[in-house]
């Protein structure tokens, strides 16, 4: 199947290299794009515990890679106001050590067990939920699989480490804003959105926890019904699903609703345009108004056709026009509501520009031209580009998974069905989309 798929590829890229041909590179994609899907439907299982937890595994025969990890659905839109920074610092504490594992264990494990592929590990956290993972191979995964299921129920927060942990967390607050890019949209929400305060919290606030508010926000978030535990690459999935139902199998820590806080609507955000300054005196300019959340079904549309939004900002004024240091446009997808964003970082010398204005004409001229052929057939290569990644290294799938954690329900289910509407998304749809959603923008112009 993989050299069938690159065959295909090499068809497709031949498609690309002709403007005359773009209908037919973008039919060629979409021929493609289906077989893959099938492919990945006949290969990924997934499997719910007795106590509620999802289990995801995706087999592959052509890798010796095991990527293993959890998502846990916790983030920054989950905190009360006494706990912002919290979800972020149980990202950090979960390599530190568990009731058996001491600190620096886990980082020794990946140094031993990683040399033969370059083992890695990583975490982040999202505003809805928490992501971890290890790369090893296929003879030692249970390894890492034994660290996520300890450190998902047993985590031991030492108070030493902890103050050690949260001085290197203030450190990565004070170096966000020494990048002019380092504004994030959170910045420019009414503070009482619950998405308002950073993901990694406030100085002030994060030096304050003690480690027993982190453990109590850890057994209040990480219960089985909250966390996905997945294994992809070279494994039986037979194997997998019985070492979880042993790894788990008395993990019953009791399940605490999440309570999902009312987004306030400010006439779609658009109200919210702001210009602030960064600390060497660049200005940031950035548009926020209210849209769809990634479950409706017009989701697929409008995020398409915002990625070539985003693409023609940067080409017109930062590539060719010069005006900008950077140029942005892209959506935030939140459970139930998802945010349109524009960013813009102009050059002094142009400050005296409208911005304003250029914008409005850009989403102006989307909404009375739709997109190009050539632009239709970008954006289609790229979803099949992310599908070719996933299909050759399995690794891939769990940040293609990233994006459907919240829901923590049928998670493959909800995957596949964010890409097959993908799959029927065309020209016409992403100018609807942009006609519909971006209208909410000139409310207050």
């Amino acid at each position: 199947m993989i050299k069938k798929i690159k065959l295909l590829l090499v068809a497709v890229s031949s498609f690309f290299t002709s403007t005359i041909l773009v209908g037919s590179a973008s039919s060629a994609t979409q021929l493609v794009r289906e077989e893959l899907l099938i492919n990945l439907k006949s290969r990924i299982q997934s499997q719910r515990l007795p106590n509620g937890m999802n289990v995801v595994c995706m087999p592959a025969d052509n890798t010796n890679e095991v990527t293993v990890g959890a998502f846990v659905l916790v983030g920054s839109a989950h905190e009360e106001s006494t706990e912002q920074g919290l979800a972020h610092i149980l990202e950090h504490m979960v390599f530190k050590g568990t009731k058996t594992r001491k600190e620096g264990e886990i980082e020794r494990l990946t140094g031993h067990f990683g040399m033969r592929i370059g083992s890695d590990y990583n975490a982040f956290t999202s505003h809805d939920a928490t992501f971890y993972y290890f790369v090893s191979d296929e003879k030692n995964w249970p390894v890492f699989a034994d660290v996520v299921a300890d450190s998902t129920q047993n985590l031991q927060v030492n108070p030493f480490a902890l103050d050690s942990e949260l001085h290197a967390i203030c450190q990565e607050i004070k170096m966000r804003h020494e990048d002019v890019n380092g504004f994030q949209f959170t910045d420019f929400l009414p503070l009482n959105h619950p998405c308002a305060h950073r993901i990694i919290g406030y100085k002030e606030q994060v030096l304050s926890y003690t480690a027993d508010q982190v453990m109590d926000f850890y057994n209040k978030h990480y219960t089985p019904d909250k966390i996905t535990f997945f294994v992809l690459g070279k494994v039986d999935p037979t194997e997998v699903f019985a070492y979880a139902q042993n790894a788990f199998a008395n993990f019953n820590r009791p399940a605490q609703p999440l309570v999902e806080k009312e987004v306030p609507f400010y006439a779609g955000f658009s109200s919210l345009a702001k210009t602030i300054y960064h600390t060497q005196q660049y200005r940031v300019n950035m548009y926020i108004w209210k849209c769809i959340a990634q479950a409706d079904p017009e989701y697929a549309s409008l995020s398409l056709a915002v990625s070539v939004l985003n693409n023609r900002l940067k080409n017109k004024f930062v590539d060719t026009l010069g005006y900008c240091f950077g140029a942005s446009a892209n959506i935030v997808a939140l459970n139930e509501v998802g945010g349109l964003i524009l960013k813009l970082v102009p050059r002094p010398e142009y400050y005296h520009l409208d911005f304003d204005a250029l914008v409005k004409d850009e989403i102006s001229e989307m909404q009375n031209s739709g997109i190009t052929d050539q632009e239709y057939a970008g954006v289609a290569e790229h979803c099949l580009l992310e599908l070719i990644a996933i299909a050759e290294r399995p690794s891939s799938l769990a940040f293609g998974l990233i994006a459907c954690a919240a829901s923590n329900q049928d998670l493959i289910a909800e995957y596949f069905m964010r890409q097959e509407a993908l799959l029927a998304v065309n020209q016409e749809t992403m100018r609807a989309a942009i006609q519909k959603h971006a209208a909410l923008f000139f409310m207050n112009k």
